[in-house]
């Protein structure tokens, strides 16, 4: 089973704790969390990748999503906790120059 949980935040940032492998069966809730934040007011987005052990292609086009509509907004995407399979995927693909990657949220 996996499930998202999107905890209260400041009004300035949007955030989100994804759970689960990030394939192609998660592309409805990813498009959805795209879309709440699309309509939020929040300039910056916070991605805890604690709970995910694997990602693919899927999860690198949501993050460069979020990250195209933050950046539009003046705003950065941080991805936090992310295990070093995953962290290994953003930075061979050379996303971590658009993304901070950190353990801690802002």
């Amino acid at each position: 089973m996996t499930y998202v949980i999107l905890p209260p935040e400041p009004e300035l940032v949007f955030s989100a704790t994804i759970f689960g492998d990030v394939d192609l069966a998660r592309v409805p809730e990813l498009h959805g969390l795209v879309e709440d934040f699309r309509r939020s007011p929040a300039t910056d987005v916070v991605i805890d990748l604690q709970h995910v052990d694997f990602m693919d292609s899927t999860g690198l086009g949501f993050l460069a999503r979020v990250y195209r509509d933050a950046h539009d907004r003046g705003g950065s995407v941080t991805v936090t906790h992310a295990c070093r399979e995953v962290e290994q995927v953003i930075r061979i693909t050379g996303m971590d120059h658009l993304l901070c990657l950190g353990q801690e949220e802002p």
